[in-house]
Parts: structure tokens; sequence; C-alpha cells
């Protein structure tokens, strides 16, 4: 493995905790959020068991489709991801430079649309938050 091959695969690995240390505030605003609107559920009806829970039900249900649904996006992404790496292996089998080019533009892609997709994400969760403006 050349040294151009080593600095790719950095280049992902450092993507996953560059994401993280990017959106863990963001992460947790979305928790305390969700948090918070639980205890509004059981404050509005503290003397209503049934009610609180159905409440808390559906807060959890609306969080496991928004972890579906990123989760999802994700899988996308990163298909096509393999599918780019692929074409770079497949199109400059015998040039390695080129290769190592092409592989650093599919992680350029890559980047790019992890982080697009989780803005895109909080965005849409927490714009009517008015901390995710302090951390934005």
């Amino acid at each position: 493995m050349d040294d151009q091959q080593t600095e790719i695969r950095m280049m992902y690995k450092n993507l996953t905790t560059d994401l993280r240390n990017k959106y863990s505030p963001h992460y947790n605003l979305y928790q305390k959020q969700t948090l918070d609107e639980k205890i509004n559920c059981f404050k509005q009806n503290t003397q209503q068991p049934d009610l609180y829970y159905k409440c808390f039900a559906g807060i959890d249900e609306r969080m496991q489709s928004n972890s579906v649904q990123l989760q999802q996006s994700f899988n996308k992404i990163e298909i096509e991801d393999q599918g780019c790496q692929q074409k770079c292996k497949d199109s400059y089998q015998q040039d390695n430079l080129k290769q190592n080019m092409c592989l650093k533009k599919c992680m350029e892609e890559l980047r790019d649309k992890a982080f697009k997709l989780q803005d895109t994400f909080y965005q849409a969760i927490l714009k009517s938050n008015p901390e995710f403006k302090k951390i934005k």
C-alpha cells in the first residue's frame, strides 16, 4: 500500500470522527428537545397516565422514524460511494496515481453528501428550537 492509499483510508476513517465532532451538539440538543417534550406530556397529563404514555409513544415513534430515515439516507450515500470507488478501481487498474485521485474525489463527494445530510436532518428537526441557532 502506498502513501496515497494510506491517506485515502485515513480520510475515510476521519470522516466518521469529523461528523461526530461537528454534530454532537446537534444530537445532544435533539435529545434534550425530546426529553423536554416528554416532560411536557407528563406535566399536561399528570392525572391521566394513559394520555402521557400515549404521548410518549408518539414521540418515541417519531424518533424511531427519524432514525430509520437518517440511516437509510446514509446507506444510500454509502452505496453510491462504493460504486464510485469501484468505478475508480475498474477505470484505472493500471494507473495508481489516477486511481488515487479518483478515490479522493469519491471521498470528497461522500464527505459533502454526509455533511449535507446531517445539516438537512438537524435543520428540519431543530429549526424551531432557539438553542439551535447558537450551535449552528
